[in-house]
């Protein structure tokens, strides 16, 4: 991994709506780091850490952290303290960085079977009609269902014909009626085969109709100075102004902390202190938002770069005087897979960086299964020299929260958790493989028993062993909650944005700057949303939002990005600024 400065990051003014500052630490040989929000002097109270997400990622000693905490409380001024191992690199990151990671982890949702069902229940249905009765049962059942069809057939043909409803059930009535000169027909018995020679013909012909209309479901520097024993480096960081402190004695860090106005707890100014006697170091600054009654908060992420034998997440300081438990998600990137003790790996995905993919039809281009395409500039910059990603999730008691989170490595690098079903398509699918067990089985008993019914214990045996088959293929197979959501924008509307954009672009000069290139997308996205009623299409780097990208060449690009925060564009459409 690289330790020098990353390039200069996208421009942040029009996105973010909150101030986010950063404190960090360091300790002496392997890396500990805590993270936690203070409340100012004049608003005392517990500030509540609901929640906690982050992207690391480790390579040869070299950790980048960036982690995204929420936070409840009184005020408009609040602190945030993250203790690392050593002097940091501090960078800001977009608000949709963390969001495109964890929509990338996400495992693909495969595309529902509507057929499974149908079938289960014909070959579930015949199977048990032969096992129960024989399969001269079923061969007259077929004979019955056949003659039926038919008739409904031809009695909605003429209901239609006739627009009367009367008409149609009349002639299914009469039809049923005329049935009876059959009634020798259908008493005959057929064998096996030529029942089963019957019902490959129909699936042939329902195939044949319904497969090609089957639907599936759709399932984001100001110098160095010295007091005493701390010391104090001020940066700009973006449009964050950011103090990096460091000091020996604890006493003295703990002092500065007091004196510019943080709210620190005895049990909190213990951990700080322990950990600036080991010498670390801290980056003190605030958190400043737009209303003071108590409320929710999510800053805008922070990426803190150093260098650290043994990748670590903070968590000792978070967990100073904690009293409720704390849901964190990691997603970790590195050689190989990862695991933390207290959370649980969702997924794990090798990784391989690549460019956006030109993409006109559809907006939420698919991942494989067997590993995860990143093109998200952002998570490029962060895991460019990382080889395997893995989600971790979990929910900390306070007590598993007073030592930070070690990383380690199992030394694993294939693809887990990446291919899931709905619970529904799972139990279609189990039920579907039940229900053909329990046919083969009855076409078995058939050859060894003849047309007649079969003995009951051989009979028994096929139904057992079809529901275990049922019941262990749905436990075993893994499925994640899903519901049914509108149809996303279009692709013929999302074409539109980039011909909105071009003709903003093109009433500009030739040497309008970046800031004024943006500000002209953002008003014609706005009148696009107003024209087409799309007031969830909004600007950013997030899933599901749309943004403005600088190509080397100055010319510009609409980038959407999917819904694995990955950004796809429309070939054709990229646009020079000016005449």
């Amino acid at each position: 991994m690289r330790t020098g400065k990353p390039d200069k990051v996208l421009g942040l003014r029009s996105v973010l709506t909150a101030l986010v500052v950063g404190l960090l630490f360091a300790s002496a040989t392997t890396g500990k780091a805590d993270g936690k929000v203070f409340a100012p002097v004049l608003v005392p109270q517990q500030v509540e850490m609901p929640d906690q997400r982050a992207l690391v990622a480790w390579n040869e000693g070299i950790e980048t952290l960036v982690i995204e905490s929420a936070f409840v409380g009184k005020g408009t001024d609040f602190a945030w303290v993250v203790p690392l191992p050593s002097k940091p690199e501090v960078f800001p990151a977009t608000r949709g960085t963390l969001p495109a990671a964890a929509a990338l982890m996400q495992p693909t949702v495969e595309q529902p079977w509507s057929a499974a069902w149908m079938l289960t229940i014909v070959l579930g249905g015949i199977g048990l009609t032969a096992l129960a009765f024989g399969w001269s049962t079923v061969g007259k059942g077929m004979r019955v269902g056949i003659v039926l069809s038919c008739l409904a057939i031809l009695s909605l043909i003429l209901g239609a014909a006739t627009e009367s409803a009367v008409i149609a059930w009349s002639a299914m009535a009469v039809g049923c009626a005329c049935l009876w000169p059959l009634r020798n027909w259908f008493r005959e018995e057929d064998t096996m085969i030529q029942t089963l020679v019957a019902l490959a013909i129909g699936f042939l012909v329902v195939a044949s109709i319904f497969l090609p209309t089957l639907g599936t479901v759709k399932s984001a520097v100001a110098g160095v100075t010295t007091t005493g024993t701390v010391t104090v480096e001020r940066q700009q960081v973006g449009d964050y102004d950011v103090a990096i402190i460091s000091g020996r004695e604890g006493e003295g860090v703990t002092a500065w902390l007091d004196a510019n106005g943080f709210a620190l707890d005895d049990a909190v100014r213990k951990v700080a202190e322990d950990h600036a006697t080991a010498g670390g170091w801290f980056v003190a600054s605030r958190v400043r938002r737009a209303f003071s009654e108590s409320g929710r908060s999510v800053p805008a992420p922070l990426a803190f770069r150093f260098p650290v034998e043994q990748a670590v997440y903070p968590m000792r300081l978070t967990g100073a005087g904690a009293e409720r438990p704390l849901a964190v998600e990691l997603i970790v990137c590195g050689p190989s897979e990862a695991s933390v003790t207290g959370l649980i790996a969702r997924t794990v995905a090798p990784l391989t960086h690549g460019e956006p993919k030109a993409n006109g039809l559809r907006w939420g281009g698919r991942q494989s299964r067997e590993g995860r395409t990143i093109s998200h500039p952002e998570l490029i910059r962060w895991t460019q020299d990382t080889s395997v990603a893995t989600w971790l999730r979990g929910e900390l008691a306070p007590d598993q929260m007073q030592a930070d989170l070690t990383i380690r490595w199992t030394k694993g690098d294939k693809a887990k958790g990446l291919s899931v079903l709905t619970t529904e398509d799972a139990w279609g699918r189990a039920s579907l493989l039940g229900g053909t067990l329990g046919f083969i089985g009855a076409m078995v008993l058939g050859l060894l028993h003849g047309n007649g019914r079969p003995p009951r214990r051989p009979a028994g045996v096929v139904v057992l062993l079809a529901l275990t088959v049922t019941g262990a293929f749905r436990v075993l197979t893994p499925t994640i909650a899903a519901e049914h959501l509108k149809a996303g924008i279009p692709w013929y509307e999302l074409a539109e944005i980039p011909t909105a954009a071009a003709m903003a672009l093109f009433a500009l000069p030739s040497d309008a700057d970046d800031e004024a290139v943006n500000a002209a997308f953002a008003k014609a996205l706005v009148d696009f949303t107003k024209d087409y009623d799309r007031s969830e299409l909004r600007i950013g780097d997030a899933p599901g939002e749309v943004m403005l990208h600088k190509l080397p060449d100055g010319s510009w690009r609409v980038w959407f990005f999917n819904a694995y925060g990955q950004p796809d564009f429309f070939p054709g459409t990229d646009m020079p600024v000016g005449r």
